[in-house]
């Protein structure tokens, strides 16, 4: 063969190499890359109403990242997620110089009974100690509808601990947050008005045994 016929007849193998490729791709299309909170789906998880369920999971500790009200979790299948409460909003626990942070830390103060700076940035950084913890030696249960915080890469949930009990609830049962954050329908059933009437009783509660920031 000489060199003109064998370039034509490599062209040729180009061409069918080429095609091949093109009707494999059209008839078997590769999954679609997933994206936000499908990424943290999984086919195992339970459905509870709206919620999906993530049963056994663990507190992950992390200083840099970590609150009272927000935190790494650890499923079953070894997904780690980042969740934020429903209805409940711990004091910041960090320091740091920016205005729009410093009003956040006013705001929380102001809630508490006239908190100064300094006392709600410790009330936050007793709550993160306690959800560190509380919540580090036990198997928790997660319901999330996969809702996004405002893009931040964390999602909105309930945990329920060991007890039965919800961490929301305790946090406010313990002074330790303010009842300020989007809320929802329990899973269960309650619904989010009847839950926040409930709240509002034991934060009541709370102020009058002077427990948390409530002691302050």
């Amino acid at each position: 063969m000489d060199g003109k016929l064998k370039t034509i007849f490599v062209g040729i193998l180009l061409v069918i190499a080429v095609a091949i490729r093109v009707y494999d791709a059209a008839t078997n299309p590769s999954p679609p890359e997933l994206t936000g909170s499908s990424q943290l789906e999984s086919a195992q998880d339970g459905k509870e109403g709206r919620y999906f369920v993530l049963e056994d999971c663990v507190y992950v500790p992390d200083e840099k990242y970590n609150d009272g009200d927000s935190f790494k979790i650890k499923t079953s299948d070894g997904r780690v997620v980042e969740i934020r409460m429903y209805f409940v909003d711990a004091a910041e626990s960090k320091d740091k110089p920016y205005d729009d942070y410093r009003r956040r830390v006013a705001d929380q103060g102001k809630d508490f009974g006239g908190l100064d700076y300094q006392e709600t940035i410790r009330l936050g950084r007793e709550a993160k100690k306690y959800a560190a913890s509380r919540l580090r030696k036990q198997n928790l249960t997660v319901f999330t509808a996969w809702e996004e915080v405002y893009d931040s890469g964390r999602y909105y949930a309930f945990v329920r601990m060991e007890n039965g009990k919800f961490w929301h609830q305790e946090l406010v049962e313990k002074g330790l947050a303010r009842i300020h954050t989007k809320g929802a329908d329990l899973p269960g059933g309650t619904d989010r008005r009847s839950r926040e009437n409930e709240l509002r009783g034991l934060e009541q509660k709370a102020k009058h045994a002077r427990v948390g920031g409530w002691g302050y």
